[in-house]
């Protein structure tokens, strides 16, 4: 069910989609995906709204960006390989998140963008 979703919003995306992490009010520190073959796609969901937090900071290569990424009820594309981390939220909301990720060396992709805003 959860990749009929991801389908759903990315039909034509040759990602190959090997795990699928599920979390309930996680708030991550800066932390790399080191086991990631390519990039990810992210959804979160729950009684947050969105002047609550809880999105997702990626860094860029050098560390001189950071692009802070709502995912609040839509699936976004991201690369788990640049440090990344979830963002503080209100304590008293409820979110859950879905990680749609790859672990197949042959699917490994060069990194890229670290936050895709064309999708």
């Amino acid at each position: 069910m959860a990749l009929n979703l991801l389908n759903e919003f990315y039909p034509d995306d040759d990602f190959k989609c090997t795990s699928l992490a599920v979390t309930k009010n996680f708030v991550g520190s800066p932390h790399l995906d080191l086991k990631d073959t390519t990039y990810q796609f992210a959804l979160s969901v729950g009684t947050l709204d969105s002047d609550s937090g809880g999105e997702v900071c990626i860094e860029s290569e050098d560390g001189s960006q950071i692009s802070v990424v709502a995912t609040l009820n839509k699936i976004v594309k991201v690369d788990g390989r640049y440090v990344h981390w979830v963002r503080s939220y209100d304590e008293e909301k409820e979110r859950y998140s879905l990680i749609y990720f790859c672990v197949d060396p042959t699917s490994r992709t060069e990194k890229g963008a670290w936050v895709y805003h064309d999708m």
